[in-house]
């Protein structure tokens, strides 16, 4: 594979290191950032250095550490509110969290892959490892299904032939995909068990249009035991969770009209 050049690689250290602040939501030094993903210390302050000339970071002398400025949120601030409702979206996720205890996970297509956009960790002792930003399969998530669901099987079949054309991992059976996406479809949620980590699953949900223009799968995910025993319970919880919130968005629009 031909390596990336001097620009390419600057342009994704700049991501990966925002994706590094909004994980530890503090100030960090060049050798925080040098140490965790393994760059040298000068490629790293070079970035640094660009992104406070930009006005993106300022740099505290006296602890020789960066910290994001408010420029960034200003900047991005529409992909929160055209998008998707970031404010309302965040809100059911909590929600969830504070009812099950169990991992919380913001689904997004990207490609090929999903993505979880937005991961809330589980409260209890038991925690599954995912995190923001990571990918995964379509096929073998929930909310990855989920968000398949949304096409029609031809477009479907079109997906999965790219995917194994690709030959990353196993080849898909797609009349098996299809099948799944037909009892989805019956359905409105997705329960997967082991498609990713044997013992563990997850149930999705898509969640509706009306919280923005991006398709998005949230979900409840922890060991298999637990999701098998609170199926129910938890499918129940997730449709009140997002029809409260979608229709007392509903209702507040409502009244502002009159």
């Amino acid at each position: 594979m031909k390596e990336p050049n001097e620009g390419v690689k600057s342009a994704r250290r700049v991501f990966e290191f925002l994706e590094y602040y909004a994980k530890v939501q503090r100030a960090v030094s060049v050798a925080e950032l040098a140490n965790h993903f393994g760059y040298p210390n000068s490629s790293v302050s070079s970035v640094m250095r660009t992104m406070v000339a930009m006005g993106y970071l300022s740099y505290n002398a006296t602890t020789r550490s960066y910290l994001p400025t408010a420029r960034l949120p200003f900047l991005n601030n529409w992909i929160g509110t055209r998008l998707f409702d970031h404010d309302r979206i965040w809100a059911m996720m909590l929600e969830l969290s504070d009812a099950t205890g169990e991992t919380i996970l913001l689904g997004v297509q990207i490609g090929l892959r999903l993505q979880y956009t937005q991961v809330i960790d589980a409260k209890g002792p038991v925690r599954l490892h995912a995190e923001s930003g990571s990918f995964r399969g379509l096929t073998t998530t929930a909310a990855g299904l989920m968000l398949l669901s949304r096409f029609d099987d031809r477009t479907i079949g079109q997906l999965i032939r790219r995917i194994n054309d690709e030959g990353e991992a196993e080849l898909i059976n797609l009349p098996e995909v299809l099948q799944k996406i037909e009892a989805i479809r019956r359905d409105g949620h997705c329960v997967s068990i082991g498609g990713v980590v044997p013992g563990a699953g997850a149930i999705a949900m898509l969640l509706p249009k009306s919280v923005g223009e991006t398709p998005l799968a949230i979900g409840v995910s922890s060991v298999e035991s637990v999701i098998v025993q609170n199926r129910d319970a938890y499918i129940d919880l997730m449709k009140k969770v997002i029809k409260r919130h979608v229709n007392g968005d509903s209702e507040q629009r409502s009244r502002r009209a009159t």
